[in-house]
């Protein structure tokens, strides 16, 4: 290896810190301006889904559902540091509520840091430390990265790198020990624990011992038995190996595919990945690039001559260019977990996405920093500057607010990829949840023309057309559902929404009974049976429900809500006091809480009590028509009849019946 690759040229000292300084501002400056309009994103996909919003132990999260994580892999993932530090982001933002700006903030954070660490990483190789800020910048500006960023549920990925890239740097420091520059014990240790909290956030970085074992190679040529000795690195491959066997046994009934084609599908997807670096203008959350679907392609079986090409054109040049084939061998090794050479969860969706390059954009800043070290041309920084903008110009236009919200994500996935059923079906459960059901129903339909086996679009449509009030068409679906996927927990809960709004209340408990079965922690369905035997007037099973339904998500507000509306119909006018607070405790805004709470303190004839509640449930939401009325009685008892005519004509005038009679006992009693 020649020496200009491996050492940096001394920097005089009294301009080394002003330098250094320097290069991290513009850094820190040029992200900021990039991806700071995320910080006023909503929460879009899992993060509404499984990871934050509904996930049951960090609403709010107490000390024992932070333990939850802890104990055992949640949603086919152990990363419970992950989620820890979701729970104090929780926390920091409770507040608001999931208040999105706290974890946008934290995810544009942790990618500076990261791209703070290569641009340090990129020092240890590149003597112009020009060189390492232009492969820094393309580390934090390629649109490919915008994923990572600006999805909230990718924080995961973005902590595990920070501590993996903390690792990495601080092992590279401790081979100055091993081989015997420097006399420092702290360095390989601190590492070590550094990574081991690193694979805590997300498995992936399981391959950083072989980023770690590659730099060594090339920075210190050791001999085999050099490298085979006892060291840190060791206790990394220990670590790797434990987590990889409690992901694999979290993440059960993946999609298989003959062994014979996994090698030619991580070659698609090295190819797909190459095209994307150069030319980044279609990217999309998903790209349907199933195996399943890729294998049906004849391009399929000769794809693979690209990567291998480029590979062995690389291994000729190894002793001239090191350093390029290190970026190389970074890029490839850093997708290399989801690369399809093993199954994993999200192939049911696609084999590739943006976010499972984030580690690999490592090999990338170091080949453009290697190779701008090797051009030095009259032109290289005109160029080099070019591109760079270029990249940063598509992110901040084009690829961070594909991210804004729902909708404009999966409207860009539909423009990228239309024959994604995936796609559509996401976005007509988008359209459901702005009440859009015309629009829904179009997606929805797509999907399931695109494709007819796809349950969660059966579901999304019963949901359509349930909102719709076509029942009948509802039931058809969520029964096709069921018929696909026996085991739909989900199809069975939506079912029994229907059979309750139609009044038959036994087939709602039997379907909602059946979704306890096959999930028996799921609140949801405990909430739900608990509404409908509210509905049947069986208040004391209710309360059991419910009970259950709060012991397996202590947040769940609409739980305590409805608990206290049968310990309401019960008399028990305490009990229902208590769980209405704990409800608005958990979220003041919470209107419909505030206003039950004031009927309890009504029918305890605490007049005045329920008269705040129910000016600060009309505070909340000025139409809402019930609390009016309510607030007419209670000033009426409180004989307060001017304030009682002023309410009841304005629930009038919000479209309620108010009963003739005593709108005009009110009048009378009113007047001067």
């Amino acid at each position: 290896m020649k020496k200009s690759d491996t050492k940096s040229t001394p920097v005089p000292t009294q301009e080394k810190p002003m330098r250094a300084w320097g290069f991290l501002l513009i850094l820190i400056v040029v992200s900021l301006c990039v991806y700071w309009q995320t910080t006023d994103f909503d929460m879009v996909w899992d993060d509404n889904g499984i990871h934050l919003i509904s996930n049951p132990y960090l609403n709010p999260p107490g000390s024992e559902d932070l333990l939850h994580f802890w104990e055992e892999p949640y949603e086919g993932l152990y990363i419970p540091l992950a989620y820890n530090a979701w729970g104090i982001l929780n926390i920091w933002g409770s507040s608001l509520h999931h208040d999105p700006f706290v974890y946008h903030f934290a995810n544009v954070l942790l990618h500076i840091l990261n791209g703070l660490l290569v641009f340090a990483l990129l020092k240890f190789f590149l003597k112009n430390p020009w060189a390492s800020m232009a492969g820094s910048l393309v580390f934090l500006l390629h649109p490919i990265q915008a994923e990572s960023v600006s999805w909230i549920s990718e924080f995961r990925g973005l902590l595990a790198t920070f501590l993996g890239f903390s690792a990495l740097l601080l092992y590279l420091r401790s081979l100055d020990t091993r081989y015997g520059t420097k006399k420092e014990i702290w360095p390989a240790p601190v590492s070590t624990l550094l990574f081991g909290l690193a694979l805590l956030s997300k498995p992936s970085v399981v391959i950083l011992p072989l980023f770690a074992l590659s730099i060594e190679y090339f920075r210190h040529r050791p001999s085999r038995k050099q490298l085979t000795s006892p060291s840190w690195l060791w206790l990394w491959i220990g670590f790797s190996g434990a987590i990889t066997v409690i992901t694999s046994s979290a993440q059960e009934g993946l999609h298989s595919y003959p062994f014979w084609a996994k090698p030619l599908v991580w070659m698609d997807a090295t190819t797909f990945y190459l095209y994307k670096l150069f030319l980044p203008l279609d990217l999309a959350a998903t790209y349907s690039r199933t195996p399943q679907s890729v294998m049906e392609q004849w391009w399929f079986y000769v794809l693979w001559i690209i990567p291998v090409s480029l590979g062995t054109g690389l291994w000729y040049v190894r002793k001239k260019y090191p350093l390029l084939v290190l970026s190389a061998l970074l890029f490839m090794l850093g997708f290399l977990p989801v690369s399809g050479l093993k199954e994993f969860h999200f192939q049911t969706w696609s084999t590739v996405a943006d976010r499972y390059l984030y580690l690999s954009m490592l090999g990338v800043a170091l080949g453009v920093g290697y190779g701008i070290n090797q051009l030095r041309g009259k032109w290289t920084w005109t160029w080099i500057g070019a591109a760079i903008l270029f990249l940063g110009i598509r992110t901040f236009t084009v690829q961070v607010p594909t991210w804004k919200n729902t909708l404009t994500l999966w409207t860009r996935s539909v423009e990228v990829t239309p024959e994604s059923h995936y796609a559509q079906n996401n976005r007509g459960a988008a359209y459901n949840n702005r009440s859009e059901f015309t629009k829904a129903l179009s997606d929805l339909n797509q999907a399931l023309t695109l494709n007819p086996e796809y349950t969660d679009a059966y579901i999304n449509r019963g949901i359509s057309y349930s909102s719709m009030g076509e029942s009948k068409k509802a039931l058809s679906d969520f029964q096709e559902a069921i018929s696909r996927n026996p085991d739909s927990v989900t199809a069975y809960n939506n079912r029994g929404l229907v059979y309750d709004k139609l009044g038959e209340y036994e087939k709602a408990i039997a379907d909602y009974t059946r979704a306890i079965e096959l999930k028996p922690e799921n609140a949801q369905a405990y909430y739900n049976r608990g509404n409908a035997l509210n509905n049947q007037k069986e208040y004391a099973e209710a309360i059991t429900n419910f009970n259950k339904a709060l012991s397996l998500h202590p947040g769940y507000v609409e739980a305590y809500q409805n608990r206290g509306v049968a310990h309401l119909f019960r008399k028990e006018y305490d009990k229902a006091i208590q769980n209405y607070t704990k409800a608005i405790q958990i979220r003041p805004t919470h209107f419909k809480a505030w206003h039950a709470r004031g009927i309890a303190h009504f029918y305890k004839k605490e007049y005045a009590s329920a008269l705040q509640d129910f000016s600060r449930a009309i505070e909340i939401n000025p139409s809402f028509s019930d609390a009016y009325l309510k607030r007419a009685t209670t000033h009426f008892y409180s004989k307060e009849y001017a304030l009682a005519l002023s309410d009841l004509e304005e629930a009038q005038r919000l479209g309620i019946t108010v009963d003739p009679a005593f709108l005009s006992n009110v009048k009378r009693l009113a007047a001067p």
